[in-house]
């Protein structure tokens, strides 16, 4: 990422071919690479990311750094938070192309977080998520808050009624 100007940001990837239909994707100051191959409905081996899976895992991706930044921002505090997203691919005009993003965004809180401080900040993150507003293709969100009753606390660990820690 390179700052050329206040709100000019430049990002990049370099990819290189292995064999077959593999390669291996690297970016700057990032660790580690992605090994990307075509998927199966295209012929490909399936065996490592696609650039379909990429491009959906880069929105849900973008979704949870924008939902930390609002989340910070608008002080909420919240346990854990997932995110899928889903694509539906089809063929218009002799091209695939995706023609509908689902979001399913899970927000886990303690019981006694008012549901519209979830909202406000989940409105943000639709609002403002840079991946999925520079996209023309249809958005849907299917958000689900989940309260959680706190049991106890042990080791500086919170127990939560689900289970998790």
């Amino acid at each position: 990422m390179t700052n050329t100007s206040s709100h000019l940001l430049h990002f990049e990837t370099a990819l290189n071919w292995l064999s077959g239909d593999r390669g291996i994707l690297h970016a700057q100051h990032i660790s580690g690479p992605i090994y990307v191959s075509t998927p199966k409905e295209f012929k490909g081996s399936g065996k490592d990311w696609s650039p379909e899976h990429l491009f959906l895992g880069s929105m849900a991706s973008c979704f949870m750094s924008t939902f930390l930044f609002f989340a910070k921002q608008m002080h909420l505090y919240f346990n854990h938070m997932e995110c899928r997203v889903s694509g539906e691919v089809n063929f218009i005009n002799g091209k695939y192309q995706f023609t509908k993003i689902n979001f399913y965004p899970t927000v886990f809180v303690n019981a006694d977080i008012e549901r519209s401080a979830v909202d406000a900040v989940l409105d943000k993150t639709k609002e403002h998520c840079l991946v999925s507003i520079t996209l023309s293709v249809p958005t849907e969100y299917h958000v689900e808050v989940k309260s959680q009753v706190l049991l106890e606390e042990t080791n500086g660990q919170t127990d939560l009624a689900d289970g998790r820690r």
